[in-house]
This record gives C-alpha cells, structure tokens and sequence, in this order.
C-alpha cells in the first residue's frame, strides 16, 4: 500500500517545500514597493551598478581606461558578485536533477523499508529531506538578511555610493585628487552585503543536511517503526492467528501430508 503512494507522498514533501520557499521569494522581490527580481534586491544593495554610471551629456562618470585600477577592481568585485550567484543557482539546478532521481526511486526506497538489514530507504530519505528544506531555509535567511541590510547600511551608505569613485577618489575644485570621503563606507557595504549572501548559502546548506537527517530518523524510526509495528500487531492477531490454528489442525495436517 505504501509502495502504490510512494510518488504520491513524495510529490506532497515537495510541493510543500516549494510553496513555503515561494512565499518567501515573493515577499522578497516586492518589498519596498514594486516587484523586483531576487538579484536587484541584493544589487540595490552592492550597487555595483554604478560602475557604469554616466554624467548628464552621456560620459563616463569616471574614465576606467584612465584608471586600470578601477576596471581591475571593477573585475573583482563582479567575479565575487557573480560567483556567489552562481553558488546558488548551482545548488538549486542540482536540487531539481535530485528530486527528480528522488521522485523515480521513491517506490524502491518504501519497498527497501521492509527489508531487514535496510540501509537504503534512510539514505533516500536523508537525501529528499535535505534538498527539500534547503530551498525554504535559504530564501526565509534570504529575507531576514535583506531586513537587517535594509536597517544596517543605510548608516554606512555616504556620497553617491559609488564603487569607481570610492577606488578612484574625488578631483577638488583646485584640481587636486583626494580620497572620497565616502570610500570606506562604500567599500564596507559591499563587503557586509556578499558576507550575507555567503553566509545565507552556507547556512542554509548546512542546516538542511542537519534537519534532514533528524527528519529521516524520526520518520524510517518512530513513523515507519509504528506503522510497520502496527500492521505486524494486526496481522499477528488475524490472518497469522487463524493460520496457527489451520496450522495446529489434524485434517489440515493430514492434507498437508
């Protein structure tokens, strides 16, 4: 009976991670008024952007062929971004190719619990369980990093907030280069923001593997144990009684002879 579900009950664990990792997700790309994609919410927060930000007659803001310092930390500052990016899309392509392969073994993985030396349904269950909880805590982590982005930079945050010309510095009215005031507070809020993300990543991650092991022995421990202890019980007292009895009959045994 559980074998015939097994696609059933699978599909349900999934489909309420993915409703739960959703609500989440649209909370945060239509915080602060208007809908935003998942990306611009942490890029409103980097703001990278303004590397190619240009004056009113169409210019460069600030020349990057004038200054190969600021293309080369323009370059690192969008390998970082992209890589932390790419980290989760990663993660999450490779949870998708998972619960598929999850989905087709479901009904060997409930057909494995019967067995009595089974190794491999807890296996299949640890692995449904972690890529399941991973896509809920990483977006509800997500959204709790971009509240406290929301309340921590806006002190930090000074000038134009602009990478290139934290690196490049300020030209006074004299013509003299300085340091741009805000450069510190800039370089801080891109350092505190990719923090975040990795943080929200790793954590995430670990915290899957860690509830989904829990999960899965309480469900192949206590959930699995009681059921298949129940049915035992049932049986025991039904069909396993009125075959003791057929079994301890003197025509039966006669026939079996």
């Amino acid at each position: 009976l559980l074998i015939n579900f097994s696609f059933f009950f699978t599909r349900v664990i999934i489909d309420v991670s993915n409703a739960l990792s959703v609500g989440f997700y649209n909370a945060i790309i239509t915080s602060g008024g208007g809908t935003h994609s998942f990306a611009s919410a942490y890029m409103d927060k980097l703001n990278i952007e303004t590397f190619y930000n240009v004056n009113t007659d169409g210019a460069p803001a600030v020349d990057l062929a004038k200054y190969p310092i600021v293309a080369f930390m323009g370059a690192l500052f969008f390998l970082v971004t992209s890589f932390v990016f790419l980290a989760a899309v990663g993660l999450f392509v490779s949870r998708y190719v998972v619960l598929i392969f999850l989905m087709i073994l479901s009904a060997p993985a409930f057909a494995a619990m019967a067995l009595p030396n089974d190794k491999y349904s807890s296996k299949w269950w640890d692995a449904l369980w972690s890529q399941v909880l991973f896509a809920p805590i990483y977006f509800i982590l997500s959204w709790v990093t971009l509240q406290i982005l929301d309340n921590l930079l806006g002190s930090l945050v000074g000038g134009d907030g602009s990478l290139a010309k934290a690196i490049t510095g300020s030209v006074d009215a004299a013509g003299n280069k300085t340091a741009d005031p805000s450069a510190g507070a800039v370089f801080a809020n891109f350092g505190i923001v990719i923090a975040f993300m990795i943080a929200s990543l790793t954590i995430a991650k670990s915290l899957a593997g860690t509830a989904g092991k829990g999960i899965s022995n309480f469900v192949g421990g206590v959930v699995g144990g009681a059921t298949l202890g129940s049915l035992a019980w049932v049986g025991r007292r039904t069909l396993g009684r009125e075959g003791y009895k057929l079994s301890e009959d003197k025509g039966a045994q006669a026939i079996a002879k």
